[in-house]
């Protein structure tokens, strides 16, 4: 992992440009203000969820689930999967 470190000073509005520190997709950074001062930037990117059936919105609603899927995810990725029965025989069976 790089990491990238520059020196940045506010302009006369007090504002600081960030721009080529903002990774594509970026919706905004949660902001943590150490006691010496220490700014802590972390980007985070918002979930437009209007587009996603009800039935599977509840899972972007809820945290926990999300991060179980995404360590399953991380998981196949990394080839921690484990190999199962096939289901194939019971497809045709209509409930």
């Amino acid at each position: 992992m790089t990491i990238k470190t520059k020196s940045v000073k506010p302009d006369a509005r007090g504002k600081v440009s960030l721009k080529e520190f903002i990774i594509k997709g970026t919706s905004g950074f949660n902001v943590t203000v150490e006691e010496n001062g220490t700014l802590i930037l972390k980007p985070f990117i918002e979930v437009d969820v209007s587009g996603i059936k009800p039935e599977e919105r509840w899972i972007f609603e809820n945290p926990k689930v999300l991060a179980e899927i995404k360590l399953g995810l991380k998981q196949i990725g990394e080839g921690k999967t484990v190999t199962r029965k096939s289901y194939a025989e019971y497809a045709e069976i209509k409930i």
